[in-house]
């Protein structure tokens, strides 16, 4: 379990470099469909993906445990991240709140370009 948060350190830092192709890409979990969006500020495309979910859900009998890596239904789902998902549960908060909160949104620059070079990442 303690190769967890490595795997997950690498996944953060390689899915820029996934998704810099198009606005859909897929994983072992599924496809993710991204949008394309366009900055308010510098006018710059850019594509975005809402809710990633990077563990399962720590409800039922995975309360209180580490995180378990997200499986997903099959290798044929379609995971849509076209919204923000609930925050996780804390102290005051306006906005929708789940325990189902381990997602994961990435922004990347359209034309980004792909990395060809070894990446090493330590905790």
């Amino acid at each position: 379990m303690k190769a967890f948060p490595t795997k997950l350190l690498c996944f953060s830092f390689l899915l820029p470099v996934l998704v810099a192709a198009a606005p859909e890409i897929e994983i072992p979990a599924g496809r993710i469909l991204g949008q394309d969006k366009l900055s308010y500020i510098t006018r710059r495309p850019y594509y975005v993906y809402y809710g990633i979910p990077f563990a399962e859900p720590p409800t039922g009998d995975l309360r209180f445990l580490p995180p378990t890596p997200f499986r997903g239904t099959s290798p044929q789902a379609v995971i849509s991240s076209d919204t923000y998902r609930p925050a996780c549960m804390q102290g005051y908060y306006s906005g929708p709140i789940s325990e189902d909160c381990l997602h994961l949104n990435v922004f990347v620059p359209q034309g980004a370009l792909i990395l060809k070079k070894y990446l090493y990442a330590s905790i």
